[in-house]
């Protein structure tokens, strides 16, 4: 079995037999969680499958101009629930993960929180990422996970850096109307 945790631009994929009806297809696996819902402002590009990486849903924010080399997002990544380990583990396992790979400091940790209907987990850090050939951006980022039975829903929020006041209210809305089916 192969379990690769992976959480910002490149989200959660993994390759967990668990059992029950798949509802969803992710990169030729069947994933074993509920449908949802969010909402998306209709002036945000939804992005197509041959486009995204390992993510379910990507949502590009508008252009602000000419010189925006940066598009917010929010997208959803999907992953089956590993079997033998508790809801507290998979959650301390994305953790290390996140510090490790973005250098966080050893003390982070995230919050409990509701997002739409559900109960959440959420860290906000920021990071560099690369933005071209000889480019970095820094951004400020914002991840949720959302534990169902079966499944974990991983909903990542990427904003340039300083502009997170900009479009926190949009995104807290389109957060908020997460729902599982």
């Amino acid at each position: 079995m192969k379990k690769i945790i992976m959480v910002s631009m490149c989200l959660i994929v993994a390759t967990c037999g668990c059992g029950g009806k798949p509802k969803k297809t992710l990169q030729g696996t069947d994933f074993f969680g509920s449908d949802y819902d969010l909402e998306f402002p209709d002036d945000w590009e939804v992005v197509t499958d041959e486009e995204k990486m390992n993510e379910d849903i990507v949502a590009l924010s508008p252009y602000e101009g000419p010189d925006d080399i940066f598009r917010e997002q929010v997208s959803v990544g999907l992953e089956n629930f590993p079997e033998d380990v508790s809801e507290q583990r998979y959650v301390e396992m994305c953790l290390e993960y996140l510090v490790m790979s973005n250098r966080l400091p050893e003390d982070t940790q995230f919050e409990k929180t509701r997002i739409g209907t559900e109960d959440a987990y959420h860290l906000r850090y920021s990071r560099i990422e690369p933005a071209g050939e000889e480019t970095e951006i820094e951004t400020d980022n914002d991840v949720y996970i959302v534990v169902d039975g079966q499944a974990a829903y991983i909903i990542t929020c990427n904003y340039e850096k300083g502009k997170r006041d900009t479009f926190q209210s949009t995104v807290d809305t389109i957060i908020n109307t997460f729902e599982l089916d």
